[in-house]
């Protein structure tokens, strides 16, 4: 059972709702950039610290040298803490509440953090809060289960947890710090200066331990480490050299010559050796690392872990880390979803072409929408809201839309390398195995193709509009007209709006209407015929196979060349589906909204 099996967190920064994060014995948390995994560490750092100041206040010594409670403990009397006492850089306190809101109302925001620990042979909960005061302080109260049992918090209290930032370089000197220095600044990020430190602590109170160093490093990089001195003024030297005669220095060199790599492995390798049967808290581990050495840290943190009885928890970005981890946690917007290892294998190969934010948007909505690209759902969008259908407030929303076709190859090199524009199938197939009941809709333009519908057995959808397109539906020259009438009278007044209006039907009919019916005489017919729905059928039968869009487009191109300024782009033609007759619309259309929404509602919070 590890040291400790879950943290619950809520309002604490990027974490407003309560989230609860599990642990094994090595747990890595993955997710993109601002996903949480930094803050969900801080939120350990930051419980242990409300916990072990409540003990140390709230204990003494009795005359046998153990701890007692002195009083009683009150969940309704806080402690102070200052930010300097925190291992998380921040200039004011108030940053640590999410949103940065301290009050709503004549109420105080509350931090709220709960972790589970291995306590009696089960789980107990073990939870702190925390309460603004000021920039420079915030006030800790004890959670109630922590008050009712002395023997838990004093438990709690005495958890090692050890928080290590990635090496952010090297300061050219070191002067020696004391334990609770070294803690402070490498909590504050600051991790340029305690390399040094880190291996003369190590050297010091755990010689064996730093000849295991050693070994680790002559095996990882062929160089032998000296013994870490102090000069005369203070200062720390770690020196090393090379174990291969054939490149060996004629002097040995200063860690500074080393590379960031090998430095990032030595800071890690030695803050684990110097801190046993602890909690382990890393963030990005795989800083600076090539593949091959991202796979071999992971295999000697893990066995590192095992030996002296550490928990390992890692924050990463690396799939390397990822795929070697026996507990993966994905974090995304304050969210998360647990892997079990049933699932990495399969999501191993899904992430070669995908990136994880599709897993993760997936796992949350249960179903993907696939669309050639944007203007699809602005079009669906506008046509259901026009229709009053149920799945305008759907489309509306923030779903999964999955676009298979780039609106700009040249300015999207950075999308299609995470996985976007590529074929539906592909991405439906690479997701499924993964994510339990996924549900996936496909609506593309047929394209004059007579491409029929699919059904696939592993609950993906494809449909294809019967014309040519979804603008075919509702670009119609009655809405066409509508739409322009209506700007011009806003734009030049009712009294010279007929002057334009009239220049662009010529315009229509040159370029747009002899287009679809080409046959003069069908022109004629469907100009003169008074009765609206044969009217409708007549447009229908000659534009089905036509591409009404670039017609159009074509239409107000002429019109700019006219001496115009450009009305609409096509991906603006949008705005002309509240001209529609709705009587007009084709009840395809409706048909389509109908599987879109039966496959698509959920009522999970979900992302676009």
């Amino acid at each position: 059972m590890p040291l400790i099996s879950f943290i619950k967190i809520k309002n604490f920064k990027i974490f407003g709702e309560e989230i609860t994060i599990n642990f094994d014995d090595t747990t890595v948390l993955i997710g993109p950039n601002n996903a949480g995994k930094t803050t969900a560490i801080q939120a350990l750092v930051l419980w242990q610290l409300g916990i072990k100041t409540f003990f140390d206040a709230k204990t003494e010594l009795d005359k046998d040298g153990k701890r007692k409670i002195r009083g009683k403990l009150d969940t309704t009397a806080g402690i102070g803490i200052n930010r300097l006492d925190m291992q998380i850089p921040t200039t004011d306190t108030r940053q640590l509440f999410n949103k940065g809101r301290i009050r709503t109302g004549r109420e105080n925001e509350k931090i709220q953090l709960t972790v589970g620990i291995s306590h009696n042979d089960k789980v107990t909960e073990c939870g702190v809060t925390f309460k603004y005061f000021k920039s420079e302080v915030i006030y800790c109260y004890l959670g109630e289960s922590c008050a009712a049992d002395v023997t838990l918090l004093e438990k709690a209290a005495h958890i090692q947890l050890a928080l290590l930032y990635p090496m952010s370089g090297l300061e050219r000197e070191e002067t020696v710090l004391q334990e609770g220095a070294i803690q402070k600044r490498i909590g504050l990020g600051i991790t340029a200066g305690l390399l040094r430190n880190v291996c003369y602590n190590l050297f010091i109170n755990n010689p064996q331990n730093w000849n295991e160093l050693t070994a680790w490093m002559k095996k990882l990089f062929y160089i032998e480490l000296e013994t870490p001195k102090r000069s005369a003024y203070a200062d720390l030297q770690v020196r090393y050299n090379y174990s291969n005669a054939s490149i060996k220095a004629e002097t040995s060199l200063d860690i500074l010559q080393a590379g960031r790599g090998q430095l990032q492995i030595l800071l890690i390798l030695a803050f684990n050796l110097l801190h046993k049967n602890s909690i382990i808290l890393i963030d990005e581990p795989d800083a600076h690392l090539e593949v091959l050495r991202q796979s071999q840290i992971m295999e000697i943190l893990k066995y590192l872990a095992d030996k002296y009885q550490n928990q390992i928890i890692i924050a990463s970005h690396s799939e390397v880390v990822m795929n070697d981890a026996e507990d993966l946690t994905f974090l995304l917007n304050g969210r998360n979803i647990h892997i079990g290892e049933s699932k990495k294998k399969i999501l191993k190969n899904s992430l070669k072409d995908f990136g994880i934010e599709h897993y993760y948007k997936a796992e949350l909505t249960k179903a993907v929408l696939y669309l050639e690209g944007v203007s699809d759902k602005q079009n669906l969008q506008a046509i259901a809201e026009h229709l009053h259908h149920k799945a305008a407030g759907l489309l509306s929303d923030k779903i999964f839309v999955y676009y298979t076709k780039s609106p700009d190859a040249e300015h999207n090199d950075f999308e299609m390398t995470a996985g976007y524009y590529s074929s539906h199938k592909k991405h439906f197939q690479a997701l499924a195995p993964v994510v339990t009941e996924l549900k996936g809709i496909a609506v593309f333009d047929n394209d004059d193709q007579n491409r029929k519908n699919e059904d696939g057995a592993d609950g993906l959808k494809t449909r294809f509009w019967k014309q040519y397109e979804l603008e075919n539906y509702f670009l119609t020259p009655e809405s066409i007209l509508a739409f322009m009438i209506d700007y011009f009278v806003k734009k030049d007044g009712a009294m010279f709006a007929p002057i334009r209006q009239q220049k662009f039907e010529i315009l229509l009919d040159s370029y747009f209407l002899s287009a679809i019916f080409e046959n003069p005489i069908l022109l004629n017919l469907y100009k003169t015929n008074t009765n609206p729905a044969e009217k409708t059928a007549l447009y229908d039968n000659n534009s089905r196979n036509k591409k009404i869009s670039s017609l159009l487009e074509a239409t107000f191109q002429k019109f700019v060349e006219n001496g115009n300024e450009l009305i609409l782009k096509k991906n603006e033609f949008y705005k002309i589906i509240p001209f529609c007759v709705l009587e007009q619309i084709n009840s395809e259309v409706s048909e389509k909204l109908d599987e879109i929404y039966d496959t698509m509602k959920n009522d999970s919070v979900v992302f676009s």
